[in-house]
């Protein structure tokens, strides 16, 4: 099976505080992700699926271990024009308007655009693509919560990735809106794309995703198909069996 995403026993520490004490946000975390599957990264807030985001997207380093995309080094140039990334909080120009935001993203990513009809028909493709082709004359200050998500992965699909990293892509939609993500994101996979996506709702991970890994502390707990979960009982219950589990038996 082709994995898209390798992670091999990949620990964190920070060193916080006046005396640096060595603090431990990931421990030995191994798991990978095949491509063509869209993958939830499941665990509570702090669990450590940020700091493992920032290390899949080369924004660090691991202290241990080692973090592949395609087989390549996360933090190499080869990687990293693989991935497209959605943070869990971006932050856009809000004087911008839609398809201004993805002509200065086009930019700073070094595109090879080519001709300008070719630019205007590849930030068109990806405005339809997240369904905002109305909306590219809008200033962002003016777009709603789900229409900043929807045009952050706009930007995260420009260079036409394999790979897709989103941090927590329906936070703080409401209903409609986190259905409409739902559904973005499925006709995405749909594409071939493979889409690791981290999230602490279970209802979002079991409606859309077909393997799934869980984090508590910073370890992993489990990781797997999502039938894995689901012939145990709802991966709700499996979950809770789970957290159960690891704070009786400790660290």
């Amino acid at each position: 099976m082709e994995k898209a995403l390798e992670i091999q026993k990949v620990s964190q520490v920070f060193r916080t505080g006046f005396w640096m004490r060595p603090v431990a946000a990931l421990t030995e975390v191994d798991f990978s992700v095949p491509v063509g599957s869209v993958f939830g990264f499941l665990g509570a807030n702090g669990a450590g699926k940020t700091t493992l985001i920032h290390l899949i997207t080369g924004l660090r380093k691991p202290t241990s271990g080692r973090v592949l995309v395609f087989g390549r080094d996360a933090a190499s140039l080869e990687a990293r024009s693989q991935v497209g990334y959605l943070p869990e909080r971006p932050y856009f120009q809000e004087h911008l308007t839609g398809e201004g935001l993805l002509r200065y993203y086009g930019a700073l990513s070094a595109l090879e655009w080519g001709k300008a009809s070719e630019r205007g028909e590849r930030i068109s493709e990806v405005l339809a693509a997240v369904g905002l082709e109305r909306a590219r004359k809008t200033e962002l200050r003016r777009y709603s919560k789900g229409m900043l998500q929807r045009i952050g992965i706009a930007q995260a699909l420009l260079h036409r990735p394999p790979l897709l990293i989103l941090d927590e892509p329906m936070s703080g939609l409401d209903p409609l809106g986190r259905k409409e993500m739902r559904d973005l994101i499925g006709q995405l996979a749909a594409s071939g794309r493979t889409i690791f996506m981290t999230s602490h709702v279970i209802a979002d991970v079991e409606a859309i995703c077909d393997r799934v890994a869980l984090i508590q502390g910073g370890r992993l707990m489990e990781s797997g198909p999502l039938s894995q979960f689901t012939t145990r009982g709802d991966v709700q219950t499996t979950l809770e069996a789970l957290f159960q589990r690891e704070g009786q038996g400790g660290r």
